[in-house]
């Protein structure tokens, strides 16, 4: 689509690129929006050539080299719709948290939540499913206006948490165990 924005990410994303002759080359992901992406890479690319893009925090992307510039290569991507929400999701959480000072101190890697929702409820009560804002092995931040007290031990799904935090959107808790890596990724937690 002509002249959606493009978001430009203050720092690069590192990730790599795999082309259709099953090379593996690194590249680093300058802006994007949901029908297009800048990727920087020093190997030349053949205009049209199907890619699989693969980058933290972004994910899985595939698309068609559409032009190229000094080492950079415009991607035309293509997505169904389900897949173009994805990525709205996923840029407007890098977007929030790029410069989130707490991010840095995250012992795991954050996963966008990408419109997922997770039952959240304390200990002998029905819970109510609300939006998953991300996620990580040792934590999460949900969506809701009902915020339990700091250091109340609640349910995150099937995994018991603590509060410790509470923000404008909800709130943030440690889980009392890491989760499986695979559970970042589910629809279901």
């Amino acid at each position: 689509m002509i002249g959606k924005i493009m978001f430009d990410l203050q720092h690069p994303l590192p990730g790599r690129i795999l082309t259709s002759s099953n090379k593996e080359l690194p590249c680093a992901l300058q802006s994007i929006n949901d029908y297009r992406c800048l990727v920087q890479c020093d190997e030349n690319l053949e205009i049209g050539e199907s890619l699989i893009l693969l980058f933290d925090k972004m994910g899985r992307l595939e698309g068609r080299v559409g032009i190229g510039y000094d080492q950079s290569f415009g991607i035309n991507l293509t997505s169904s719709p389900y897949k173009r929400a994805d990525i709205r999701a996923r840029i407007d959480w890098i977007r929030k948290y790029q410069n989130d000072e707490i991010s840095e101190r995250r012992q795991g890697e954050r996963v966008p939540g990408s419109g997922r929702h997770v039952l959240l409820r304390c200990p002998d009560q029905a819970g109510e499913r609300m939006p998953l804002i991300d996620i990580s092995r040792t934590g999460a931040h949900v969506q809701t206006a009902n915020k339990p007290v700091i250091g109340e031990k609640i349910f995150v799904g099937r995994y018991a948490a603590k509060v410790v935090r509470h923000t404008e959107e909800g709130i943030a808790v440690n889980f009392c165990l890491k989760i499986p890596e695979y559970i970042l990724y589910k629809d279901n937690i």
